[in-house]
Order: C-alpha cells, then structure tokens, then sequence
C-alpha cells in the first residue's frame, strides 16, 4: 500500500473518530432543547439526522439524551428509536 494512501486513511479515521466523539457531546445537549420536554417532537428532523447513522449509534444518542431529559429514569427511548426507524423506510 502507498504511504500516501496510509496516510490518508489513517487521517480520515481519525476525522470519523472526532466527529463521532462530538456528536455524542452536541447532539443530546441540543435535542433536548428542541425537544422541548417532548421526545417525540422533531421526528422528522431525527430521521434526516440519523439516514445515514448505524442504529446502534442512534441508540446511543438517543439514551445520551434520555439521560439529560430524565436523570431519574424514565423517557421514551424506545417509542422514539421505533418512531424514527419506521418513519425512516417510509421515506
């Protein structure tokens, strides 16, 4: 394999790897101020986000969110992973 082309790969690993770490920073912070309290508002604006994510990260930001709207417990994780999945093989 090239140098260059080991280079690069290893750089946009490393670029993945950063995005993903600030995702999971942002993205629960700021879905449950648009949330509003609600977690089934925006269902069309998480499934634009979440197209081209694997489900199990969009498991894991949606319980990073839970956790920030109900510290307690509780929440609707699952109605709402539901509500996007489906929503996303109807679009």
């Amino acid at each position: 394999m090239d140098e260059n082309f080991k280079f690069i790969m290893q750089r946009l690993t490393n670029v993945e790897e950063e995005l993903k770490e600030l995702r999971e920073v942002t993205w629960p912070v700021c879905q449950k101020i648009l949330d509003r309290g609600n977690e089934l508002n925006n269902i069309e604006n998480k499934i634009f986000f979440f197209k081209d994510l694997d489900p199990d990260e969009c498991k894991k930001l949606l319980k990073l969110k839970n956790k920030l709207m109900h510290p307690w417990g509780g929440g609707l994780v699952s109605q709402e992973y539901h509500s996007i999945y489906s929503g996303k093989s109807a679009s």
